[in-house]
């Protein structure tokens, strides 16, 4: 009750927040512990459970698996979450590249408009330079259409490209293609 500064919660009534109530930043671009403390708990819980889920499979896949093996998740956005950090990203990143278990994250590039450009320089959804001080790699899936380009070519989903970008604080980086299929 003193936490929430709300005098009718209690264990018996708590509930997950709704969407309505998920959807308002008092603090502007933040939330406000005075008014939405229960918001914060809700999210901090949920990226908790999930940093917890991840660890806990790559940990149970290295330690029953016959040889060394690598392990990884998609996790890690951090930008281009469209200001839905807190629903959409993934704030036990620090947790989750501590761990042993983890030696790689991937995920898509950012989806902004000029990213897709040509000559534009490349933009990650991660911390990749945070990544590489702990040693994991990180894997890049890049999917998106050609509009960017002038080919002719008709827009369906066989007209995607595909990267692999791999790279630790010891290796360069690798960039491989595959074509769609």
């Amino acid at each position: 009750q003193q936490h929430w500064h709300d005098a009718a919660a209690t264990f018996e009534t708590v509930q997950v927040p709704g969407i309505a109530a998920r959807r308002i930043l008092s603090g502007g671009n933040f939330r406000d512990p005075q008014q939405e403390q229960n918001v914060i708990d809700y999210y901090n819980c949920q990226h908790e459970m999930v940093a917890d889920d991840i660890l806990f499979f790559c940990r149970t896949v290295k330690q029953n698996w016959p040889r060394p093996i690598i392990t990884g998740a998609f996790y890690g956005y951090f930008f281009s979450c469209f200001n839905r950090q807190a629903a959409g990203g993934h704030l036990a990143l620090q947790r989750v590249m501590q761990s042993p278990d983890i030696d790689y994250l991937a995920g898509p590039q950012a989806y902004l408009p000029e990213a897709e450009l040509p000559g534009e320089p490349y933009r990650s959804r991660s911390l990749l330079l945070s990544m590489r001080l702990y040693g994991k790699s990180n894997s890049i899936f890049w999917s998106t259409l050609l509009a960017a380009t002038k080919a002719p070519y008709s827009l369906n989903f066989k007209n995607l490209i595909h990267f692999n970008i791999g790279s630790t604080i010891t290796e360069p980086n690798l960039l491989t293609t595959m074509p769609a299929k």
